[in-house]
């Protein structure tokens, strides 16, 4: 629809070339109608139609139209004689010449009977009520779910039992030996072998290439109607991914780099992440949105940055950041469980990321617990089977070597044995969980890749701050800078085991 001017600019200023051109340069029949009345577009939006339906594919109809009124409310500065003369070419006026007066006033008395009718109803219902961040995540009744987004189980079991956690194991037994990126192409695969409605879609994700970093390799191959390469546009992979689930589908796009996230903005904040409350739940959106995050690999300023924290308490959109230790197949399917859609971020040097498993059942010699109230994903690690710590250590993803390898040096150098906590999911953040698993009234130093101000450690400070004003914290992140392609300048600017071990030690300290 073309009605010639922006909100007060007329676009022959600020538009080049013409419209048809356009769809011409994309193989999309273009008709162009001038000013049509409803009849007129009603019979032309049959005949387009039909041809679509008749397998000719997408079409486009540029309705030339005119606006007779302001944008808003006092922004039309053009002149009275050009609306004066734009009435004469009014397609609802040339509508009723088409019938007689008395027609025309039988309709007319229609139209507002129903608006009086819809007025008065409106008038008489009750005011609606907001919904809270609570009942968006919450229980859905609509879904038939019992899942309660952001309460910890009351039965969650003290993390220093004597008795062995069978479940943990269980769980890493089943995930040891295979690098990160591996064991998501598996679950992948896993995930459209089960399920047919499931389809895959992303920039150069077929094979033989199998995405950036080899994490769809395979899938075409098995599943070649349901694994689509898109083109090079980000904001249109995630815009298909948000109409594939109104529709039905269930989608899984990649995201080459998690850089490019920003192209893509618009249509996860303001359409995915909306499209449930908009229309009162009547709508799911069981889209996951996949992409590498994260430096260590030489790709630079734009290719490296982890901006997780701009995406976290965004309402209506789950993040999820799982580490080389979480059951990502478990996660996976979570995740499609929901109504909502949910942004997976994986770390790219996790990808090759992977744990030895000894009889014991220690993970690279620490302790491990798996916490998983309402599908949060903790993973809560220790060197000294969680007694005698005197610090805790909170980060997420990629952040885990640094914080194991910090542990160890803690622990040799200074012997002092810290807590590693892991969740998977960022938001809704299981704020009761993190209380229940910290060191009781001792430190606490969140660590996250990205640039501390804003981010995952000041959403950690405020749970914290509300819960146990006392208790001592810091922040571990990256320099606020571009990452820099240089390896020596990148490690510099990165968080790392030093830098970690340094703050817990100056935390200690100050208690």
């Amino acid at each position: 629809e073309d009605n010639g001017i922006a909100q007060s600019t007329p676009t022959r200023s600020t538009l080049s070339g013409d419209i048809d051109q356009r769809m011409t340069g994309f193989g999309l029949p273009c008709r162009r109608l001038e000013i049509p009345d409803a009849l007129e577009l009603a019979q032309i939006a049959q005949e387009e139609t039909q041809e679509i339906r008749n397998g000719s594919g997408p079409r486009v109809l540029w309705i030339r139209s005119v606006r007779l009124g302001p944008h808003s409310k006092g922004d039309d500065t053009r002149p009275q004689e050009e609306i004066e003369q734009l009435r004469t070419q009014d397609p609802v006026e040339r509508l009723m010449s088409r019938f007689s007066t008395r027609q025309c006033d039988q309709i007319l008395e229609s139209v507002q009977h129903q608006v009086e009718h819809a007025v008065a109803s409106a008038e008489s219902a009750p005011f609606p009520e907001a919904i809270s961040s609570e009942s968006l995540f919450g229980r859905d009744e609509q879904d038939g779910s019992q899942i309660w987004w952001g309460r910890t189980e009351p039965s969650l079991a003290p993390l220093d039992a004597d008795e062995p956690d069978e479940t943990s194991h269980a769980i890493l037994e089943h995930e040891a030996n295979r690098p990160l990126g591996k064991r998501l192409n598996a679950a992948l695969h896993a995930i459209l072998e089960g399920d047919v409605s499931t389809h895959v879609l992303g920039e150069d994700i077929v094979d033989p290439y199998g995405g950036a970093f080899k994490i769809t390799n395979g899938l075409s191959s098995t599943f070649p109607e349901r694994v689509h390469s898109t083109p090079i546009s980000e904001a249109a992979i995630v815009g298909l991914s948000g109409g594939m689930a109104l529709g039905g589908v269930t989608p899984i796009a990649e995201i080459m780099f998690g850089d490019f996230l920003g192209l893509a903005m618009d249509q996860l904040v303001n359409h995915l992440a909306l499209f449930r409350t908009m229309y009162d739940r009547q709508v799911k959106i069981p889209a996951i949105i996949r992409t590498p995050m994260g430096g260590r690999r030489g790709y630079g300023p734009t290719h490296s940055q982890t901006l997780d924290g701009r995406f976290l308490g965004i309402t209506g959109l789950r993040v999820v950041a799982p580490s080389s230790l979480h059951p990502v197949q478990t996660l996976l399917k979570h995740s499609l469980a929901h109504a909502f859609p949910t942004l997976w971020l994986e770390n790219k040097r996790a990808y090759t990321e992977r744990y030895r498993l000894d009889d014991d059942g220690l993970v690279d010699d620490f302790h491990v617990r798996h916490r998983d109230p309402d599908g949060a994903g903790w993973l809560v690690l220790s060197l000294s089977a969680f007694c005698d710590e005197e610090a805790t250590l909170i980060g997420y993803g990629g952040m885990l070597a640094p914080m194991k390898e910090a542990a160890k040096l803690l622990l040799i150098e200074d012997e002092i044995s810290v807590r590693i906590l892991l969740p998977a999911r960022l938001h809704p953040f299981d704020g009761q969980g993190l209380h229940r698993l910290c060191v009781p009234g001792e430190p606490v130093i969140a660590v996250e890749e990205g640039a501390a101000p804003y981010g995952f450690g000041s959403e950690i400070a405020a749970l914290l701050a509300e819960q146990t004003p006392a208790l001592p914290f810091a922040r571990v992140g990256a320099v606020p800078t571009a990452i820099a392609a240089s390896r020596t300048l990148e490690d510099q600017i990165l968080p790392d085991a030093d830098t970690i071990r340094a703050t817990v030690l100056s935390r200690l300290k100050s208690v």
